[in-house]
C-alpha cells in the first residue's frame, strides 16, 4: 500500500519566514584535494549508516567507496542489481567487517517514478527501526544525461526533474524523521550544480517546464529548485540539528553522456584522461560528510569549498512559492491510483 505523504500545514510553512542558516565558512582556508585526503586519511565512522541513491555507477560509486573506506555502513539503491552487488562486495574489501559492526547492501529502486521511493522509503524507514538504527548520511546522486526534449515519467513529471530535483527532495522529506535522530545530527547531500546554475525565471507560470521547456531550462530549474527547498528544510525547526548540502562535482570521468547523440560521447571519451577520477570525486564530495560541519544550508564546489549562492530577485518569495508547489505536486501524484 502507497503511504500518503505527509502534508506540511501552515504551521510549518510559517517557520520559513525564519532568517536563514545558510553556511558560507568563509573563515576557513581554502581546501585542496590534497589537504582532504591528508585531513581524513584515518577516520573511522564505525556504527553509522548511509543511503547512497544511484551509487551503483559514477560519482555515487565514488562517494559509497570513500565512506566504506571510513567504516561507514552503506546501503546502495539504484536499478542495477548486478552491478550493485559487485560494488557491495568492493565497499567491504575497503571497509572490513569489524565483527558485524560494519553493514553494506544492495536495494533496488527505480526513482523514476515518486510512489517507487514511497514504497522504498516505507520499508527502509521499517527496517532501520526494527535494528534501532538511524540514519546519519543521504546522498543523493541519481540522474540522467539526454539531449531529448520533456519526457514525462508515468506519473506525468518530466524525467529529468524527477531525477535530478523531486525525486530527491522526496526522499528528504520521506527520511528526514530517520535523519534527525542521528546522535550527531544528520546530513543530506544532494550532487548537482551549486553555484553553476541561474535562476529560472519562468518558475511560477510554468513551475513543471511544461511550456518553456529547453535544457538549460530543465538544468537551471531543477539546481534552483534545490537550492531553494534544502534552504526550507533547513529552516523548520525540528530540523535544526540537520545539515543540507548543495554540491557541484565538477567534471569527473564516469559513463556520463554515453546515451548522448554522435558525435558527443566520443568526444566526452577524448578528454576523460583531463578529467577528475571518481575516487578523487568521491573523496572532495564525501568531506563534508566525513567531518563536522554545522548544521543548515552549505552550497560546496568541486574541492569541498563554499561556493556562491544563487543570486536572484524575491529570493524569500521564490522559496516560499517553489516549496509550496513541491508539496502540491508529491500530494497529486501520490494519490493517484
Amino acid at each position: 500500500m502507497i503511504r500518503p505523504t505527509r502534508v506540511l500545514g501552515g504551521a510549518v510553512l510559517a517557520g520559513l519566514a525564519a532568517p536563514s542558516r545558510a553556511q558560507c565558512l568563509h573563515t576557513e582556508t581554502k581546501k585542496s584535494l590534497d589537504s582532504i585526503k591528508k585531513a581524513n586519511a584515518n577516520i573511522s565512522l564505525t556504527g553509522k549508516n548511509s543511503l547512497v541513491v544511484g551509487g551503483t555507477s559514477g560519482i555515487g560509486e565514488g562517494i559509497a567507496k570513500r565512506l566504506a573506506k571510513a567504516k561507514v555502513s552503506v546501503t546502495i539503491a539504484g536499478r542495477n542489481e548486478t552491478r550493485g552487488r559487485e560494488i557491495v562486495t568492493e565497499l567491504y574489501q575497503l571497509s572490513g567487517e569489524e565483527d558485524g559492526k560494519i553493514q553494506h547492501r544492495f536495494i533496488a529502486c527505480d526513482t523514476s517514478t515518486m510512489k517507487n521511493i514511497d514504497r522504498f522509503c516505507a520499508s527502509l524507514e521499517d527496517e532501520l527501526k526494527t535494528e534501532n538504527k538511524t540514519l546519519d548520511f543521504l546522498v543523493l546522486t541519481q540522474g540522467i544525461a539526454t539531449t531529448q526534449g520533456r519526457t514525462e515519467t508515468s506519473e506525468g513529471i518530466d524525467q529529468k526533474l524527477q531525477l535530478h530535483y523531486f525525486g530527491r527532495m522526496y526522499f528528504i522529506e520521506r527520511l528526514l524523521p530517520l535523519l534527525r535522530q542521528s546522535s550527531t545530527g544528520g546530513k543530506v547531500l544532494t550532487i548537482l550544480s551549486a553555484g553553476v546554475h541561474k535562476p529560472y525565471d519562468k518558475f511560477r507560470e510554468d513551475f513543471e517546464v511544461k511550456t518553456n521547456y529547453s535544457l538549460s531550462n530543465a538544468a537551471n530549474s531543477a539546481g534552483m529548485y534545490n537550492d531553494l527547498c534544502l534552504e526550507a528544510f533547513a529552516k523548520q525547526p525540528e530540523n535544526q540539528r540537520v545539515a543540507f548540502i548543495h554540491a557541484a562535482p565538477g567534471t569527473v570521468s564516469t559513463n556520463w553522456g554515453k546515451d548522448l547523440p554522435t558525435p558527443l560521447p566520443t568526444l566526452i571519451k577524448i578528454f576523460k584522461p583531463f578529467l577528475r577520477t571518481l575516487d578523487d570525486c568521491g573523496e572532495a564530495m564525501s568531506d563534508s560528510l566525513l567531518r563536522d560541519i554545522p548544521s543548515g544550508v552549505h552550497f560546496i564546489e568541486q574541492d569541498g569549498n563554499p561556493t556562491k549562492k544563487m543570486a536572484m530577485a524575491d529570493y524569500e518569495e521564490a522559496q516560499q512559492f517553489v516549496w509550496q508547489e513541491t508539496h502540491k505536486l508529491f500530494n497529486q501524484t501520490l494519490s493517484k491510483k
